[in-house]
């Protein structure tokens, strides 16, 4: 069995992990940009997605509403051209960002953003 090589793993990853997501839906949110205190910009909006999925065999509505970050040059100048109810398709990973009030919530970290019609 082939091995490929990956990023390495912190302490806590699992062997094996995969963590990769796409997800397609509107800008429900405009996009708001701050800068690290490195001076890198991150650019996030929200993303409302909405489909019908098949589970067991019967139609299921999925619906989620999650907040997308997008850093670096790049894909902050992609995210920043997004206006509400554009249709969007994110590729990224999952993660979990803690709020001011102290609550956890999932974010996709963005490595692609592309506005589709």
């Amino acid at each position: 069995m082939p091995v490929a090589a990956g990023p390495p793993r912190t302490r806590n990853s699992q062997p094996g992990a995969c963590n990769r997501l796409a997800l397609a839906g509107r800008v429900c949110r405009q996009p708001e940009t701050r800068y690290s205190p490195s001076g890198i910009p991150i650019t996030r909006f929200a993303l409302e997605h909405h489909s019908q999925q098949q589970e067991a065999g019967l139609a299921r509505d999925a619906y989620c509403r999650i907040e997308v970050l997008a850093a670096g040059e790049t894909l902050s100048k992609v995210a920043r051209a997004l206006m509400p109810d554009t249709l969007v398709r994110v590729e990224g990973f999952l993660a979990e960002r803690r709020t001011s009030q102290g609550s956890r919530r999932l974010v996709i970290h963005a490595h692609a953003l592309e506005a589709t019609h």
